[in-house]
């Protein structure tokens, strides 16, 4: 949980207001689903610049794992 020490290292006083409030566990739980959306996301552009198909993999499996 990188984000939890950046704000309990950094930004004592806002991780402590969090965690007194309960809101500090949705936070976190909010980034980590922002972050594999935006990992998802990259993954599938990559995919679409690349060209890499299922076809592809069907086709020449050592060219798809380049």
């Amino acid at each position: 949980m990188m984000h939890k020490d950046y704000l309990e290292h950094n930004k004592s006083g806002l991780f402590m207001l969090m965690v007194t409030k309960c809101t500090l566990w949705p936070y976190l739980a909010d980034i980590d689903r922002q972050a594999n959306e935006m990992y998802d996301l990259l993954i599938e552009q990559m995919k679409e610049k690349e060209g890499v198909t299922e076809k592809l993999k069907e086709k020449n499996q050592f060219e798809w794992v380049q």
